[in-house]
């Protein structure tokens, strides 16, 4: 005789421990590679940003070039009310450390010419505004608030001219100011007319070529890229994603190199 079918009750096997463990594991490992790659494509964006910035002020420099059939001047009025107070256009930091706004006083003075104005009119408005970098509205150092380019991780361009390039030393000095060129600077051009300067003196790095093994000593970070010119054409340059210039202390101490994620406009000669 014919029973009727009597359902059974299915059973489901549950996950175990060490399963959940692997698939928390995978699901975490997928996150870190999506954050990875992102981060790695927000920083080449922001590299390509740079790039196309640091490329419109270069055509704006050889427009100034071209305009005034002259180089970029070593020297500017400190501000547009005080001409005869002048500031070394050094890619570094004069006394007290102050570092000096080239890129602002480049953009100040390039404006004044019409090619200029277009081609940094090109520049994206998020990158360009005025700053008072040393703070003289609040009691601070002599530079006025100046109209100064940004990369694309909010730091000041900079800008590299022939007469101070490569790696300069020296005594620090006082904050007077001083009618005489770089003190420190046995290399540089001596101005011509002189002029009063905002700062004592000028350096553009805390090393010095003519005596690398001394520069052993020298933990505080570099002032700048320490690049020299090529073809003595001005660059511009970005410190990329750390934000730090260039060798603390060059061979033959060995120490880190800080200038792999350095951007540039036109790649200059290393110092070694």
């Amino acid at each position: 005789m014919l029973t009727p079918h009597q359902p059974t009750r299915s059973t489901r096997r549950a996950f175990t421990l060490a399963e959940l463990l692997i698939v928390l594991g995978i699901i975490a490992v997928l996150i870190g590679l999506v954050v990875v790659v992102g981060r790695g494509v927000a920083q080449s964006a922001k590299r390509n940003a740079t790039l196309n910035t640091l490329q419109l002020l270069d055509q704006a420099m050889a427009a100034y070039i071209a305009s005034e059939d002259a180089t970029f001047p070593r020297q500017a009025a400190l501000t547009e009310t005080t001409p005869n107070q002048r500031v070394l256009l050094v890619d570094g930091v004069g006394a007290g450390d102050i570092p000096i706004n080239t890129i602002g006083y480049f953009i100040r003075e390039a404006s004044k010419v019409p090619r200029c104005q277009e081609i940094l009119a090109k520049i994206p408005a998020k990158y360009l505004r005025s700053i008072d970098i040393d703070g003289a509205g609040s009691g601070g150092g002599p530079q006025p608030a100046l109209p100064t380019v940004f990369d694309a991780w909010d730091r000041p361009i900079r800008l590299v001219l022939p007469f101070a390039d490569g790696i300069v030393t020296g005594p620090r000095g006082t904050t007077t100011p001083t009618p005489t060129e770089f003190r420190e600077a046995e290399d540089f051009l001596v101005l011509s007319p002189p002029a009063t300067h905002a700062f004592a003196s000028y350096r553009r790095n805390n090393l010095t070529e003519r005596n690398p093994a001394a520069n052993c000593a020298v933990v505080t970070p570099a002032d700048s890229d320490g690049g020299r010119c090529v073809a003595n054409q001005p660059y511009f340059y970005s410190l990329g994603e750390d934000g730090l210039a260039g060798l603390n202390t060059p061979s033959p101490c060995d120490d880190d190199d800080n200038r792999s994620d350095n951007i540039y406009s036109i790649p200059p000669a290393t110092a070694q």
